[in-house]
């Protein structure tokens, strides 16, 4: 643009030279000299003007990606090629916002893992002393087997979903994003839990 308009502004200058050139008696090999010197001379701010326009979007664009970096787990590396002071300066705090703001982001799933693992390790408590119950309750002939039966698979349905939210609360925390909730009860091994036995009859007196 700037070429054009320049090369615009000069051309009747150019076609005045170019009749006293002629009008001298000099050559038509002087005027073609003359002519590629002018075309130089409007040439070279052109030029550079436009050397210094592709590096200021070269380094724009360097920290437009670092921007596009936060908020995800790819670091933020520096530009490899000399910046500006200002650009050096302004890359120098961005890569000290982002690399605090990852600091951070793992301190939180740090809490949060250790949290989910202490509420869940606190409520497998109370299932499992209620399985033990009920198991030194069937050492002994039991009064209702069936009553103490049906409280094991109750306890154990309820460890199943206590190891699913554990399993959820992991992946969670290890990959940042939603994670594919896992089958209910696939952790469990190939052998399934008995029906409970029907209620024995009532003895009746005749």
């Amino acid at each position: 643009m700037f070429l054009t308009v320049a090369a615009l502004t000069a051309l009747p200058m150019m076609c005045a030279s170019a009749g006293a050139i002629l009008a001298t008696g000099h050559s038509p090999r002087t005027f073609v000299e003359a002519t590629a010197a002018c075309w130089s001379a409007l040439a070279a701010p052109s030029t550079m003007a436009a050397l210094l326009a592709r590096r200021a979007a070269g380094e724009v664009q360097a920290l437009a990606r670092a921007a596009a970096s936060m908020g995800t787990d790819t670091p933020y590396c520096a530009p490899p090629r000399p910046l500006s002071a200002e650009h050096a300066e302004l890359s120098a705090r961005l890569a000290t916002a982002l690399h605090t703001q990852a600091a951070r982001r793992q301190d939180a799933l740090a809490r949060a893992r250790h949290e989910a693992f202490a509420r869940i390790a606190d409520e497998l408590h109370f299932p499992l002393a209620d399985l033990r119950r009920a198991a030194d309750a069937l050492q002994d002939p039991p009064q209702d087997p069936a009553r103490h039966l049906t409280r094991i698979t109750t306890n154990v349905a309820r460890i199943n979903r206590l190891v699913d939210a554990l399993l959820i609360a992991n992946a969670h925390t290890d990959d940042g994003d939603e994670p594919e909730r896992p089958v209910p009860g696939s952790h469990q091994g190939p052998w399934p839990l008995p029906d409970p036995p029907d209620p024995a009859p009532v003895p009746t007196q005749e």
